[in-house]
């Protein structure tokens, strides 16, 4: 039963959030930067805040690219695990409560192949909102790897009830997606500085 109402409430979010999406317009800013990390045969940590997570995936959509994001077991999140494979991410399984070794293990195999791309929520999957967490900045700065922010916008929006004040765009707006340049200072890769470096660039 439970397995069949995950389904149901699966198939009527991607339903819901397809229709939205496919209403707006969308401005991308900057996207050279992105495509010259990726030039640079080096994986890419790609940084957002919680809030963004629906509009940074769906943009992801129509792209060919290594892309990893990372989705806990809880059931709310097995709901949305189904609309973003369906976006073309695969997930890594677990979370900073729940499974984080796993998801530390999987991110330090992936880093190894240059090609890999693995979109982060920093401040998930419970906050503090804003506030980057520890665990995956320690593995980025142990695996050399690229770290950039995209930030997404939108002139119309619903903004959830949620700790995190998760963003959906109204049907018909404009959707502003911008990348970062790649963060400088790599031996300053901590909590502190990537907060600050994502809230400037967000």
């Amino acid at each position: 039963m439970k397995k069949m109402q995950l389904i149901l409430l699966q198939s009527f979010l991607k339903l819901i959030l397809n229709i939205i999406f496919l209403t707006c317009r969308w401005n991308i800013q900057n996207k050279g930067r992105f495509d010259d990390a990726i030039k640079n045969n080096r994986p890419i940590l790609l940084c957002f805040w919680h809030c963004n997570l629906l509009c940074v995936s769906r943009y992801f959509k129509k792209t060919n690219l290594n892309l990893y994001g990372i989705s806990s077991g809880h059931f709310d999140s097995e709901i949305l695990a189904g609309v973003l494979r369906s976006w073309k991410i695969k997930l890594i399984r677990g979370s900073s409560t729940r499974g984080w070794m796993n998801v530390i293990k999987k991110m330090v195999t992936l880093f190894k192949n240059p090609t890999t791309i693995i979109a982060l929520t920093n401040d998930g999957p419970k906050g503090p909102c804003h506030v980057a967490k520890e665990g995956s900045l320690a593995v980025a700065k142990k695996c050399g790897v690229q770290i950039m922010v995209i930030s997404t916008r939108t002139n119309k929006k619903w903004t959830l009830r949620t700790w995190d004040k998760t963003i959906i765009p109204k049907p018909f707006s404009t959707l502003d997606v911008n990348f970062s340049d790649v963060y400088k200072d790599e031996n300053k890769i901590d909590s502190k500085n990537i907060t600050r470096f994502i809230n400037e660039n967000s």
